[in-house]
Formats: structure tokens, sequence, C-alpha cells
């Protein structure tokens, strides 16, 4: 499977999730991808990033296409 119902799935994991939850971003965290993958709107027991890590909501491509 791909594609929204991956998505649908991970998010309804999380969210029922009785374990402590833990994001760990290594690299960059954009958009749909990062809020779906326990990201900090799903208020996970601890955020770390490396210290090079990029967190944004959006990517860099689509925030020229809307600033533009």
């Amino acid at each position: 499977m791909d594609g929204l119902p991956s998505q649908m799935k991970l998010l309804y994991a999380f969210c029922e999730a009785t374990v402590p939850k833990l994001t760990v971003v290594l690299r960059k965290a954009y958009g749909a991808g990062y809020y779906v993958m326990c990201g900090r709107a799903y208020e996970p027991d601890l955020i770390v990033a490396w210290p090079g890590a990029e967190l944004t909501v959006i990517g860099a491509e689509g925030m020229v296409g809307i600033a533009a």
C-alpha cells in the first residue's frame, strides 16, 4: 500500500499508542510527512533532532511556490 491509506493507518497507530512516543529527526522533516510521523502536534513524550536537522511545516519548494 502507498499514499493516503498508509498515512492514515500510521496516524491512527500513533494516536492510539499507549507506549512512550519518541520522535528522532536525523536530517529533514517537512510538511505532512513530519506531521504524520509523530510530529509535535501529536505531543510525543520526547522529540530530539540531530544538530543539522531541518524541521518545517512546508518544504522549501512549496514555500517558493507560495511566496512567488
